[in-house]
């Protein structure tokens, strides 16, 4: 933790070094030192974790900058001349007590990045359709119920994280965003999500856990660079049949659903690395599991599987196999929760 001291030292030595580069990080300040202000070669600026309640028009002034980190702390709005620091590329306003962003945010045309993670907002302005060159865009853990329209006019982003929200419908719109490869919506209140879905052609990692889902429209099967799905903890009975179809996945996720079984279809996924299936109601598993060759993590925690089949021991790749909260009889759990190497052992000492 730094001491005022400590802060006056490190402006000091970065004005006499020309520095472009400034870490305040922790210093516990409610108010930002004048000296600071004096540093006008400042390219970034990283203010993290401190007390500060709002922002003096100073600081404004340094338009210089490229990289504000204001994340971690107590501020309440953004004052409208944020929009003076027109060279900002990248704008961290995490873990803050944010309940509107002002229209002027907008005319930060040059971001590239954008955090507002952790904050307190109920909507976002339309000026954000305005920030056409962001490539990350993140909105975790505020109370969002919908999105604007002009948000979908962003159509360099990359990466855009909304869990945590209270979104209840995704806009067909989302289709505009073609080079979006990472789109997260954990925990939020989905019912089902558009068609337009599937036109996101460049998307690689989908997260959809924590919502209200029970089917998948056909439109995802032509998200064939899908290498990574999550839809743990949703209303599933049984798996979607497109999911069959997304064959590049290496990472599905179905925790806490409601599966009962799994379908021969399973094969087709054959890229898969990691299966999570914990918190179901499977109590055997179909013979095709046992072709996914590449598989390497299986979770299996808190079904109902009395047994288990010895050819799942036969999978070569598989390292990490999770048993636990099981009425196991065969093997037996305290073999099962010693790992897959054991439970080798196991079968293969029944079969002499």
């Amino acid at each position: 933790m730094m001491t005022h001291d400590d802060v006056l030292k490190t402006i000091k030595k970065a004005a006499e070094s020309n520095a472009t580069r400034l870490n305040l990080i922790g210093g516990q300040l409610r108010e930002l030192p004048q000296e600071l202000f004096e540093l006008t070669l400042l390219t970034e600026l990283n203010l993290r974790g401190n007390c500060l309640t709002e922002l003096p028009p100073e600081l404004f002034r340094m338009t210089n900058l490229k990289v504000l980190n204001l994340g971690g702390n107590e501020l309440r709005q953004l004052p409208p001349a944020i929009a003076l620091l027109i060279n900002l590329e990248e704008l961290y306003l995490l873990n803050n007590r944010l309940s509107t962003l002002p229209p002027e945010i907008g005319q930060l045309t040059g971001l590239t990045v954008l955090n507002l993670n952790n904050n307190c907002l109920t909507e976002l302005p339309a000026e954000i359709g305005q920030l056409i060159n962001l490539q990350e865009l993140n909105f975790n853990s505020n109370r969002l119920d919908t999105l604007p329209a002009e948000l979908f006019r962003l159509t360099e982003l990359r990466e855009l994280n909304l869990d945590s929200n209270r979104l209840n419908k995704l806009p067909s719109e989302i289709g505009q965003l073609t080079e979006l490869t990472d789109l997260s919506l954990l925990d939020n209140d989905l019912h089902e999500l558009p068609a337009a879905i599937g036109q996101l052609a460049s998307l690689t990692h989908l997260y959809l856990g924590g919502n209200k889902l029970h089917r998948l429209p056909p439109e995802i099967t032509q998200l064939t660079g899908l290498t990574s799905l999550c839809l743990g903890n949703n209303n599933l009975t049984e798996l979607p049949p497109e999911i069959f179809e997304l064959t590049s996945l290496t990472e599905l996720n179905l925790h806490s659903n409601h599966l009962a079984e799994l379908p021969p279809e399973i094969a087709r996924l054959n890229s898969l690395a990691s299966l999570c299936l914990y918190g179901n109601d499977l109590n055997a598993l179909v013979p095709a599991l046992f072709r996914l060759t590449d598989l390497t993590e299986l979770n299996l925690h808190s079904n109902r599987f009395s047994e288990l089949p010895p050819e799942i021991t036969r999978m070569a790749n598989l390292a990490e196999l999770m048993l636990d909260n099981n009425p196991l009889t065969s093997p037996p759990l305290e073999i099962a929760e010693q790992g897959i190497e054991a439970m080798r052992e196991y079968f293969a000492e029944a079969e002499v």
